[in-house]
C-alpha cells in the first residue's frame, strides 16, 4: 500500500474517531482532536494497512493529522 492509500484511509479513520466528514485541509487539532485520540487514530491506521507508520505529524500527512 503507498502513501496515497494511507492518507485515504488515515482520513477515513480520523472522520471516524471525531464522528464528522474529514477533508485533506482540515486540521486535527481544529477538529477537535486531542493527542489520545490521535493515538487512536495511528494506531486504527497502522492495523488497516499493517504498516507501522512512525510519527503522523510529518509533511507528507494529511492537514487533518498533522500538529497545529
Amino acid at each position: 500500500m503507498g502513501p496515497t492509500e494511507i492518507k485515504v484511509v488515515a482520513l477515513e479513520v480520523v472522520g471516524e474517531v471525531l464522528q464528522q466528514q474529514v477533508r485533506n485541509t482540515d486540521n486535527f487539532l481544529d477538529l477537535g482532536g486531542h493527542s489520545f485520540l490521535a493515538v487512536q487514530v495511528a494506531q486504527a491506521v497502522e492495523q488497516r494497512v499493517a504498516k507501522s507508520l512512525g510519527p503522523v505529524a510529518d509533511s507528507s500527512a494529511p492537514d487533518a493529522l498533522r500538529r497545529g
